[in-house]
């Protein structure tokens, strides 16, 4: 490569937690993100807050009205990775997953002319536990509005089963690159040029996803039940993770915010 070449993604590894107190086999699988060449990022409760409430967002003007809307810590953890690579860029990835085997070769799969770079997933999406991105790119800006838009126009019961995928998950964010990168359906392999010549690569397929080629998901809730209870997380298809807020709720509060 090139030495005038500037790298597009910075190398900062991402990841959100409820807190800063983990078991031994959270805290385990948390270090092998500490990758040579990448700075390694926690983000509690606190800090996730202060991304949401400190700065004015003027390109998401309805951010903070939905966030009084949200009925699980998933919901507000994928708005929340949203911003996070939209502000900063970098690389994304849920706690409970591991490096997979491409990181431990020569280099790694993302280079320095990548703009963006998602996984396919076992189920055909883009990957939503783990990806990279560069800082504002028209992608991050189409996945955090889109979940704003699924949440205000949502017409089921907030705290629904399986709602959090549709809304501000995987069908939200598959729905939201399709808008930016143009087709339809599930993206396939390749590397797509979207809007303001803007790139994004998507990478592997459902059998490297399940052989762990580029991160290995699930790694530690699959292996160490209980764990996420001991550090007072619970998972979004709990129902104890859930407040009920009614149908409609959410709309009807924005409404009438806006005309105040």
């Amino acid at each position: 490569m090139s030495s005038n070449v500037t790298r597009k993604i910075p190398k900062i590894v991402h990841m959100t937690s409820k807190g800063r107190c983990f078991t031994k086999a959270f805290a385990d699988n948390i270090k092998q993100w500490t990758l040579p060449g990448y700075s390694f990022v926690l983000h509690d409760d606190e800090a996730v807050e202060k991304l949401f409430h400190n700065y004015e967002w003027t390109e998401f003007p309805l951010l903070r009205h939905v966030l009084t809307c949200l009925t699980s810590g998933a919901m507000k953890a994928d708005l929340w990775r949203y911003l996070a690579l939209w502000k900063w860029g970098g690389v994304y990835t849920d706690m409970d997953n591991a490096p997979g085997r491409e990181w431990f070769k020569e280099g790694t799969f993302i280079n320095d002319t990548m703009d963006a770079m998602f996984e396919i997933e076992r189920g055909g999406y883009p990957s939503q536990y783990f990806y990279a991105i560069s800082p504002h790119h028209p992608a991050s800006y189409f996945m955090l509005s889109a979940a704003i838009q699924r949440i205000i126009f949502n017409d089921k019961p907030m705290n629904s089963q399986g709602i959090t995928p549709i809304l501000t998950g995987p069908g939200g964010l598959k729905h939201a690159i399709v808008r930016s990168f143009g087709g339809s359906g599930y993206p396939m392999p390749g590397t797509y040029i979207g809007r303001s010549n803007r790139s994004m690569a998507i990478l592997g397929s459902r059998r490297d996803a399940r052989q762990s080629r580029y991160v290995g998901r699930c790694i530690i809730r699959n292996a160490a039940k209980g764990d996420e209870a001991a550090m007072n997380m619970t998972h979004y298809l709990d129902k104890s993770s859930r407040t009920s807020i009614p149908r409609h709720t959410c709309r009807l509060k924005i409404m009438k915010d806006k005309q105040h």
